[in-house]
């Protein structure tokens, strides 16, 4: 499965901007392009994001979480390029220590006993 950034501005702007003609007006492309990275995203996916009427663009629950975690994505990416771009020599990256589960205190010990 490809998910593309491209498709996670695209779900992004749609629900920002209240339809498929003003999130292509905001990204500066056509809204046949807009409409085709959403059907891309959502067949990638296998689930529906949005419900479309005639009068809204409105997420459905799973739209909802995709779109919260896509929030997450492409806030992180900008931060990645502003940090890479920023002229420092480190990028420094982390995560959730308690991802580590049962082994976090054990693996914790060992951290700082390797880096006071």
């Amino acid at each position: 499965m490809d998910v593309e950034l491209r498709q996670l501005r695209c779900l992004v702007a749609i629900v920002d901007e209240g339809s498929f003609t003003d999130a292509a007006i905001a990204l500066g492309v056509s809204q046949a392009a807009v409409s085709r990275s959403l059907a891309s995203l959502e067949r990638n996916l296998g689930v529906r994001l949005l419900r479309r009427t005639s009068r809204e663009v409105s997420p459905t629950g799973t739209g909802l979480r995709v779109l919260a975690y896509a929030r997450r994505v492409l806030a992180e990416v900008d931060d990645l390029v502003r940090e890479a771009g920023s002229g420092h020599d480190r990028l420094r990256m982390g995560y959730a220590w308690a991802a580590l589960g049962r082994h976090t205190p054990a693996f914790q010990r060992r951290w700082a006993a390797a880096h006071p």
